[in-house]
């Protein structure tokens, strides 16, 4: 399941007035962000200079693919460059087809004398000239630089491709394809004047000779509004000047707000989240239950994020969006920006960003955790900004009917786009049980407390839903499965490897058991791991689950619940696999095994391949 905690969001909770909430409205917002996919760790180049080179007559492979989609690439490459040389060196030895002409018999008789005479060197093979690949380097703008919306600036940039470029076109930039004369390197130079504030992403489009198009991704640039933001300059002093006397804290940095419409969030998303990302999610979640396999996640994904949200805060490019219709501050807009304040402030005197690293690379259920104190800490902020007496009994009463209207737009939102009802308790969970862990750390400490809680952030979604282990220190236990790749042989990679969590426990469980089974169940989680490996030319899954627990009674509780689970998801007929071990065939076979206190879990879709994986799981 994705890990990417980078973009803080905003939501409403209607009760409390406690966020913000998503776009219910369907206006464009004219292509604020005119982005395409693009991924900054595949740039390489000297100075400023960033360069990108796809393999030959594909795509450009992102950094992040797994080790067999780099080995295709390589090889379809290499297939292509052999292609080349057959049809270019072909022709010239055969002679079209004819017997050898005689300049080359000649050559081959030439007298052993002549070859002995000294100073005579054997002259050496010419070599098979390398074609340059399709690359482009930019030189101007540089990445991440900040241009003003309406203001012309010159992209210049430095394309090759040794086939021939006969035309060249910037992907995310409305600008129309320049034309050439097959050179195998040009310069891409054109003017370019943003009409919108926002968060442009470009890719080189590049198509040569061969008729081949390749495109190269490129670079990324914020273009500000600075009309907008010197229009509202008293607006947001005045919000941050209130906020520093509630949160004890201020800006150490500028901000430089940017609006949004419903359009170009859907746009901004669909640069973070590809097809690709959407397909191994799928495969992921269908090895719990959320989706059945084959579901298609990207368009839901990007439809639900689009209307589920007023604004976010991104750590990672610091950018700092309101979703909005039109350019002017009104009063839900800066109850939104309160709360985006809040991440901003948390990224500049917490370091954001390298916690969401941190808990990222831990585990997605540690990333989790760190969300719902983000977004708990905002909501308190919220909350306490409107007890504050800084908004009026008409503003006031304005937040809580847009509230109300959003939260239906969400629930709309999700139900029209199909969305796994998953999603709905993913999306809710940071922003209400972190707004309940937030409120339990100030009553301890108050906003102090919750300084010190980013030097001791959570680390498992179990210390959110119950505080007072967080307070006790109680950390989730190390816990590993092995690495089946050995197991499974060629064809196969691992797409995810970390921790389902007590949240994401509760949410597979709860799919199927009643509410008292549940807690049940789930309380006492000690921690867990998982891997999911997929086969795609054969289209197998399997994932390997080890859960731990507290106590042996916990276990004991988990496995008649579990038991329960399976009767209802998968059937009750069991077939007995060695010593201990309990499948069940459906859509696909699920083993369970108790090994001490600890439960292993092995879903395949194959009974052949459930037990070999078992066996590695209890062999560890």
């Amino acid at each position: 399941m994705s890990d990417d905690y980078d973009s803080y969001d905003s939501y409403d909770d209607y009760d409390d007035y406690d966020d913000a909430g998503g776009e219910e409205y369907d206006e464009e917002d004219g292509g604020a962000y005119n982005t395409t996919e693009f991924d900054l760790d595949n740039l390489a180049g000297r100075g400023d200079a960033k360069a990108a080179v796809p393999p030959k007559g594909g795509k450009a492979v992102k950094a992040g693919n797994s080790p067999l989609r780099l080995i295709l690439g390589g090889l379809v490459a290499l297939l292509a460059v052999i292609a080349l040389v057959v049809v270019v060196v072909l022709p010239r030895l055969s002679g079209g087809g004819d017997e050898p002409t005689a300049e080359i018999a000649v050559a081959t008789l030439i007298p052993t004398a002549a070859i002995a005479l000294p100073n005579t060197p054997t002259p050496e093979p010419s070599p098979t000239p390398t074609l340059a690949p399709p690359s482009a380097v930019f030189i101007a703008p540089s990445t991440g630089v900040k241009l003003t919306k309406g203001e012309t600036v010159n992209i210049e940039i430095q394309v090759q491709d040794g086939n021939g470029i006969t035309s060249v076109s910037l992907e995310g930039s409305g600008l129309a394809p320049k034309t050439f004369s097959g050179e195998p390197a040009v310069t891409f130079s054109q003017s370019w004047a943003p009409e919108n504030a926002g968060f442009y992403t470009f890719a080189v489009i590049i198509r040569n000779r061969l008729g081949e198009t390749n495109r190269v991704e490129g670079i990324s640039v914020q273009v500000v509004d600075r009309d907008f933001i010197q229009r509202n300059a008293a607006v947001f002093s005045t919000l941050d000047a209130n906020v520093a006397v509630v949160r004890g804290l201020s800006l150490r940095e500028p901000i430089e707000p940017v609006l949004m419409g419903v359009e170009g969030v859907k746009r901004y998303y669909r640069t973070e989240y590809s097809p690709e990302d959407a397909q191994r999610d799928m495969l992921v979640m269908s090895s719990f239950d959320f989706v059945p396999r084959g579901f298609n996640l990207y368009d839901p994904a990007v439809e639900y994020s689009g209307n589920s949200i007023a604004g976010f805060y991104d750590s990672a490019t610091k950018l700092f969006v309101l979703v909005s219709t039109d350019n002017e501050m009104d009063t839900y807009e800066q109850y939104v920006y309160v709360h985006e304040l809040m991440h901003a402030l948390q990224d500049q005197h917490f370091s954001l960003s390298d916690l969401g690293d941190t808990a990222v690379n831990q585990n997605s259920d540690a990333a989790f955790a760190l969300r719902a104190l983000a977004e708990g800490e905002a909501m308190l902020l919220q909350e306490q900004y409107l007890e504050g007496g800084y908004f009026g009994s008409a503003e006031r009463a304005d937040i809580q009917n847009i509230s109300e209207i959003r939260i239906r737009t969400i629930n709309q939102a999700q139900s029209r786009s199909q969305a796994p009802a998953i999603w709905g308790r993913l999306f809710y969970f940071p922003y209400e049980d972190g707004l309940t862990f937030a409120r339990a750390i100030y009553n301890r400490g108050g906003w102090a407390g919750l300084t010190e809680a980013w030097g001791n952030p959570p680390v498992s979604t179990e210390q959110i839903l119950h505080p007072d282990q967080y307070f006790a220190g109680d950390v989730p236990q190390a816990v590993s499965v092995p690495d089946l790749l050995p197991t499974l042989g060629e064809g196969w990679e691992e797409i995810d490897r970390t921790t389902l969590g007590e949240l994401h426990l509760r949410e597979y469980l709860g799919q199927r058991l009643d509410g008292g089974t549940l807690d049940t169940a789930a309380t006492g989680w000690g921690g867990d791991q998982y891997a999911v490996y997929w086969n795609e030319p054969l289209n197998r899954v399997v994932m390997t689950l080890r859960l731990a627990w507290d106590s042996t009674a916990d276990s004991d509780e988990f496995a008649a619940a579990y038991g329960q689970y399976a009767d209802l998801a998968y059937g009750s007929a069991i077939t007995e696999v060695g010593d201990g071990i309990r499948c069940r065939t459906a859509v696909d076979t699920v083993c369970t095994y108790r090994q001490g206190d600890d439960w292993l879990i092995v879903r395949a879709t194959s009974l052949d391949l459930a037990t070999a994986a078992m066996a590695a799981m209890q062999g560890e």
